[in-house]
């Protein structure tokens, strides 16, 4: 199966000739020896005859072999990869060169992305002028799609900068083999030059292609170091009110070996400096501070929250943005007069703005606008409802169902299905008792300060039943013995169900006058908004979720921020329009939605923090993880590349131990010269 690079060499075995002339004209050549007694002659004749001619043979063969192997070595052996492999077709060469921001690591001579970059280098010196270079980075931009000539390879090697993308080692290798073309003709080869971070890596088994030549090359670097982030933020209650406290938990994660004790936090708000705090994290551990602020102004609010860690600094400020809510608008449908209860709830607060419908005089157009719609009472649930109801959940409102004593359950299974909740299947007229308050839900969460022992829950005289099928997104909030659902919280789409067993009326429950009530109105009220994320991830595509936009001609809708501005594909639903901005925000900090000069919003953006832990697979590591004959790891330093290479686009080359055989026969044919008399 060898073949060879150069085989018009082999015309140079006729200089095989040459050890055969001399060994049959030189060693034929008999010289006369004086000699005094001439008794034992023949027997002395007899004996230095055979052991000339072994000693001459053996000259011949190290001779031949010498020569051999000499003209091989310039002939260029080796063994393919494939059978079908043609040594004089242009290789093709793809090369994935890391540069996201843990090669920012500094060294001796700069920092490991140089030191990358000098590798990327030398692999172009270990192929020839006309192979084919493919050069792929962590921004998977559109010029790293093809296969390009060697000059224009290193001229994108020093175009090459720190990026905040992170990628994984199956998605580069996919990358990679996909420029290759299909002809087996051609040497193929794959290079990863990376620090291999193990952040890199997931769970998956790594598939390669084991016809096409797989080469990691481990940049040198120094030992694992500490590095403290933030890992996230989130606040404590998601409604935002002017002139309201706010309460942000922060989550900073310690990768170190040390623990850090009273580390500062800083918050700036719209530009500001708010508030301080400070932060003690365990070793390779994180912890959770709370830090309070007041918001004055109304809109939207920006928020910066940031630490001091050196020398990795890139995950040391976490920004975040949201807006200050306005009056929630809540719509009751009762069967024929407004129900008191409910009313009383809301009627103290003026944030709250209720409209009353009976199910003769519903305004659809009003329902879609509302927050939270409760139905409280109906009889049925007519089609026309029906199908605006479950519009109104799928694009983020809440529902909350209170029953009707004469309800008609056909229609309500009709209704309820459609929004993913359990229906009502028959009443139940044995009293009953609410025994569970689920107090991690939404719902009940910080409401009680302290839950005493013998906490009294609502009594139930007569109650609906529920279908409680498997494949629906429940929660149960409040349940009664037996085990019997009394509300129940369903998840669908963007939106929420809440369904009650009782009717809303001191008939058939205490619920009315019950001190859980008030609570558990006003908070379904305040969830009841549509939420936003509060802050994007770079480096991955986003699809940036925002208030509907009504887009008119002529009108500019751009994402604006420092020294950046881009036109967002804008795709509207019912209640959300989504900005399709792909992976093209490559900056940590705030964009302004703009219409024409008008602030829409603003998106806030963060580096990927999977470059926060510090932690690297070792060679011997990287070794175990591929099983095929054409995967190496090799261990860059400070000889070139191409030096330590031991293999190239074409296979296991053979010339180097080519060599070493003509030096080894050599250095036979001296030795029988020297020593065998």
């Amino acid at each position: 199966f060898m073949r060879f690079l150069y085989p018009e060499f082999l015309l140079a075995l006729i200089f095989l000739a040459i050890p055969i002339i001399i060994h049959l004209f030189n060693f034929r050549r008999y010289k006369k020896i004086p000699f005094t007694n001439v008794r034992f002659l023949r027997e002395l004749k007899e004996e230095s005859s055979g052991q000339s001619r072994l000693k001459k043979l053996l000259i011949l063969a190290s001779r031949l072999l010498a020569v051999l192997f000499l003209v091989l070595a310039f002939a260029g052996p080796f063994i393919p990869l494939s059978p079908n492999i043609d040594p004089a077709s242009a290789n093709e060469i793809s090369v994935y060169l890391d540069n996201s921001f843990s090669m920012e690591t500094q060294t001796t001579e700069g920092n490991l992305l140089e030191d990358a970059k000098k590798k990327a280098r030398e692999i172009a010196n270990a192929f020839s002028a006309n192979d084919r270079f493919q050069l792929i980075t962590n921004d998977f931009d559109g010029k790293s799609q093809r296969l390009v000539s060697r000059d224009e390879y290193l001229n994108l090697i020093d175009e090459v900068k720190v990026s905040p993308a992170s990628r994984k080692i199956q998605e580069i290798s996919d990358r990679q083999f996909a420029v290759f073309g299909k002809d087996k003709s051609v040497a193929k080869s794959s290079f990863i030059i990376s620090d291999f971070q193990k952040s890199m890596f997931n769970s998956a088994v790594l598939k390669l292609d084991s016809s096409i030549k797989t080469n990691w090359i481990l940049i040198a670097k120094k030992e694992e170091a500490s590095n403290l982030n933030i890992d996230s933020a989130y606040f404590i209650s998601p409604l935002h009110q002017q002139n309201s406290s706010e309460q942000l938990v922060v989550s900073v994660r310690n990768y170190g070996k040390e623990a850090v004790q009273n580390l500062p936090i800083k918050l700036i708000l719209n530009g500001q400096q708010k508030s301080i705090g400070n932060i003690t994290i365990g070793e390779n551990s994180f912890a959770l501070d709370t830090v309070s602020f007041q918001t004055s102004n109304a809109g939207i609010q920006n928020v910066s929250i940031s630490i001091t860690d050196f020398p990795i600094t890139f995950d040391d400020t976490y920004h975040l943005s949201y807006s200050t809510q306005d009056r929630k608008s809540i719509s009751i449908l009762s069967e024929s007069e407004p129900n008191k209860y409910l009313n009383s709830v809301y009627q103290s607060e003026p944030f709250f703005q209720v409209t009353n419908f009976t199910s003769g005089t519903i305004d659809y157009k009003k329902l879609s606008e509302s927050n939270l719609v409760i139905l409280d009472g109906l009889q049925s649930i007519s089609s026309g409802l029906k199908l605006e109801l479950e519009k109104f959940v799928s694009s983020g409102g809440s529902l909350f169902v209170f029953p009707s004593e004469k309800a008609d359950l056909i229609s309500y299974q009709s209704a309820l299905s459609n929004v993913g909740s359990d229906y009502l299947t028959s009443i139940n007229s044995i009293p009953n008792e609410v025994n569970f308050i689920n107090l991690e839900s939404q719902l009940f969460k910080s409401v009680f300060e302290k839950i005493p022992k013998n906490l009294d829950l609502p009594k139930v005289k007569n109650h609906f039943l529920f279908s409680k099928s498997a494949n629906r997104n429940a929660e149960n909030i409040l349940s009664m013995k037996a085990g019997e659902s009394f509300l129940n919280q369903y998840q669908y789409k963007k939106g929420k169900v809440y369904l009650c067993a009782v009717p809303m009326n001191a008939e058939n429950s205490n619920l009315p006058s019950h001190s859980v009530f008030v609570p558990m109105m006003y908070r379904a009220a305040l969830l009841s908004f549509q939420e936003y994320p509060l802050a994007y991830k770079i480096g991955s595509d986003n699809l940036l979720e925002t208030a509907p936009i009504s887009l008119f001609k002529n009108q500019n809708l751009k994402l604006i921020g420092e020294n950046f501005e881009l036109v967002p594909e804008l795709r509207n639903t019912d209640a959300l329009s989504f900005l399709y901005i792909a992976d093209q925000i490559k900056n940590a900090g705030f964009y302004n939605l703009k219409l024409d000069k008008s602030v829409l919003n603003t998106f806030a953006f963060n580096f990927n923090r999977a470059e926060s832990e510090l932690k690297f697979y070792q060679e011997t590591e990287l070794k175990t993880m591929n099983s095929s004959s054409n995967f190496s790891v090799i261990k860059a330093g400070a000889r070139p590349l191409d030096d330590v290479m031991k293999t190239n686009g074409a296979g296991f080359s053979l010339w180097k131990w080519a060599l070493l055989l003509v030096l080894l026969f050599l250095a036979i044919e001296i030795l029988l010269l020297r020593f065998l008399k």
